[in-house]
């Protein structure tokens, strides 16, 4: 069984088309089934009557949840009183079955109330072909999300190119959200500086590590974002502070005790959702909030994602180290 998995895994990183990735995906489900039957106690009628629950959950429950997730990330280039919150929102895909202009209203009022400084927009905000769903205008979304009224950082994903790239950066750009692709930009937040540097999509872009850094190290924290995680294979002119990613969708189904098992990346897969150490620096992939190929999800719910930049500190009244992370979880916050 874990040698089908394998292949499905290989398969999956040929860069399947729209239907291929839905026929894997679909298979994937196939054969956790398969293996929940094989390993089961429950006999035929008890797998059947559970394998229909959970098909009802990932279809109809799942994917209307928000998950909340907080995380506190020491960083170099901070003052010992300095603290910088920041919101994370990826894949938003505006429009899929579960995640329309309402449930995008709710995200926005959740972090309106979380005391955020910044807001970070990891790419992929429309929608193509997608069952059951209903493409909404970039220029709506745009304005909804520029209501927050946060200094606001976008990349593209791949599918804001293929709806067309000057298009939707157009559409952020004039909802006053900064986008940066293949470039950086400087922000100056209360008496604090960063710089956040933009890669352009994997699979429908180039990114250019090499020009989209600035020629003079940053004051403050760096932040890098790149839509596909895969990106941070490459080799990167310095290392940054924190690096940011969506794309995968965490998988959108994941297998008990194996994780995800299908991305639509060349990332390896414990980079599907979380945090990750890469060459490039400390790496978060978020689940995203809404769905692309199916409108479901199994043990991965959408999720928004607020993380508190502190500085690196020796200070044991503190407890704060470079490798300390600490993170709490909301898993019903709610979203329909």
């Amino acid at each position: 069984m874990r040698s089908l998995f394998n292949k499905i895994k290989w398969a999956a990183n040929q860069r399947p088309s729209g239907v291929g990735r839905t026929l894997l995906l679909l298979l994937t489900i196939l054969l956790a089934l398969a293996w929940l039957f094989q390993h089961s106690k429950a006999g035929l009628t008890g797998v059947l009557v559970g394998s229909l629950g959970c098909g009802a959950w990932a279809l109809f429950v799942e994917p209307r949840k928000l998950r909340r997730r907080h995380f506190i990330h020491p960083v170099q280039g901070l003052k010992p009183n300095q603290r910088l919150r920041l919101a994370i929102l990826g894949d938003l895909h505006v429009g899929a079955l579960h995640f329309g202009e309402q449930a995008l209203r709710r995200v926005i009022e959740r972090v309106q109330t979380e005391q955020v400084e910044m807001l970070i927009l990891v790419g992929d905000y429309v929608i193509q072909r997608m069952p059951g769903g209903r493409p909404v205008p970039i220029e709506k979304t745009a304005a909804m999300l520029a209501e927050t009224g946060l200094p606001t950082v976008a990349i593209l994903g791949n599918h804001d190119i293929w709806e067309g790239r000057q298009h939707i950066e157009t559409a952020l750009n004039d909802a006053g959200i900064e986008t940066v692709v293949n470039h950086y930009c400087r922000l100056r937040i209360g008496d604090m500086e960063l710089c956040v540097v933009g890669l352009d999509d994997e699979s429908t872009g180039q990114p250019n590590p090499a020009e989209a850094f600035p020629s003079e190290p940053p004051t403050g924290p760096l932040i890098i974002l790149a839509h596909d995680p895969a990106t941070f294979k490459r080799e990167m002119p310095r290392t940054g502070d924190l690096l940011l990613s969506g794309h995968t969708h965490g998988g959108q189904v994941r297998i008990p005790g194996l994780g995800a098992i299908l991305i639509p990346s060349h990332a390896p897969l414990k980079w599907a959702l979380g945090w990750s150490q890469t060459n490039a620096g400390p790496l978060y992939v978020t689940a995203g909030l809404g769905t692309s190929v199916l409108p479901i999800r199994f043990l991965c719910p959408p999720e928004y994602v607020i993380i508190d930049l502190v500085p690196i500190s020796t200070d044991p009244e503190m407890g704060w180290d470079e490798n300390y992370i600490s993170n709490s979880e909301n898993d019903s916050v709610g979203m329909s």
